[in-house]
């Protein structure tokens, strides 16, 4: 789902959990700087959207109108703050990949 051609339908959608329950809505991609696909997502959660949350899109599918990822909202909750002024440093990204595991193909 997450192929360059798609990284612009993304925006808006609802992002659901394995289980479907509600993350939040996605407010921006952002990509790989060296293969150009779309890595993270950076999602409006916690109440009423007033925190933003960088999750994987590795494995993320579409599911009628949201956008479902393999994860548990309780882990996107408890996700490192990081940033967020359009691109990712180094360290930024080790520590989600630390958090989520390694989620690059």
């Amino acid at each position: 789902m997450t192929e360059a051609t798609d990284v612009y339908g993304l925006r808006g959608r609802t992002m659901v959990d394995r289980d479907g329950d509600k993350i939040g809505k996605i407010d921006d991609v952002y990509e790989d700087r060296q293969s150009g696909r779309a890595e993270w997502a950076l999602v409006n959660t916690g109440l009423f959207g007033s925190r933003k949350t960088f999750v994987p899109l590795r494995g993320a599918q579409p599911d009628g109108d949201d956008v479902r990822v393999p994860l548990e909202k309780s882990h996107v909750k408890d996700a490192p703050n990081v940033e967020t002024d359009g691109e990712l440093s180094e360290r930024e990204e080790r520590e989600l990949f630390s958090h989520y595991g390694d989620a690059r193909s």
